[in-house]
């Protein structure tokens, strides 16, 4: 899918002007293909709606398994939480960490979480460092960068929880509401 360019233009209006010409350009291709592949149905539906006719889902390949000596994030300390994805605006990164502090304050108050992920605006990465440090996180947040797929696999196999938190891929989210 195409970050949509609201989620940038704070940050940088040359990427967020870039964002508006991908949107348009996918929709320049859409009369000359034969099929859009997405890995979500989020995304087909963004095929669809820039004038895609034959869409199918295929999800991305699973993460290789994790040899069993590797055990479970959660210690006596907290749980282990992750977040995988670019350090990118719209992955609202921010959100990620509000949550853990107020886990850390109301029911688990040794969690942690990890960052996984490339940076992608320098100054948007600056802020959630910033952000951590002033809600004093700093012990109990790590960003990784961007990590290889055996490591990708060892750090989903610690991890207790998966906070994924984008803006505008509402995958689910209703089901998730109804649940609670």
């Amino acid at each position: 899918n195409i970050t949509p360019a609201e989620s940038y233009a704070p940050w940088d209006n040359g990427l967020a002007r870039h964002q508006l010409r991908a949107r348009a350009d996918l929709a320049l291709l859409a009369p000359r293909a034969a099929l859009g592949l997405a890995v979500s149905s989020y995304n087909e539906q963004e095929l669809r709606e820039a004038g895609y006719e034959r869409t199918a889902v295929v999800p991305p390949a699973a993460v290789a398994p994790v040899a069993t000596s590797v055990r479970r994030g959660g210690t006596a300390r907290g749980a282990c939480w992750l977040t995988v994805g670019r350090l990118a605006p719209n992955k609202a990164i921010e959100r990620a960490i509000a949550a853990l502090l107020v886990a850390r304050r109301h029911h688990d108050g040794g969690a942690t979480l990890r960052v996984v992920g490339r940076p992608v605006l320098p100054v948007y990465t600056d802020a959630l460092h910033r952000y951590v440090d002033e809600l004093g996180l700093h012990d109990a947040v790590e960003f990784t960068g961007a990590v290889d797929d055996t490591r990708l696999a060892e750090v989903m196999a610690v991890a207790d929880v998966l906070v994924m938190t984008s803006e505008h891929e509402e995958i689910g989210r209703a089901s998730c509401r109804e649940r609670v």
